[in-house]
């Protein structure tokens, strides 16, 4: 997976399952690695669409 943004709910379903099945993985192996830049991708898509959220529900 070589996403640099998550740019859409169905990257973002993609990138949960993903970090689901690594679960297991490894310290220090590529799926580890791999898993720690999904999270990273996956908090940072939830914290946007939280301040979206937030932003249209104070208009």
């Amino acid at each position: 997976m070589n996403f640099k943004v998550l740019g859409s709910s169905v990257e973002y379903d993609f990138a949960v399952k993903r970090l689901e099945a690594l679960r297991n993985a490894a310290a220090n192996s590529p799926e580890a690695k791999e898993m720690k830049e999904l999270a990273a991708l996956i908090k940072e898509y939830e914290r946007d669409l939280f301040k979206r959220s937030k932003e249209r529900s104070s208009k």
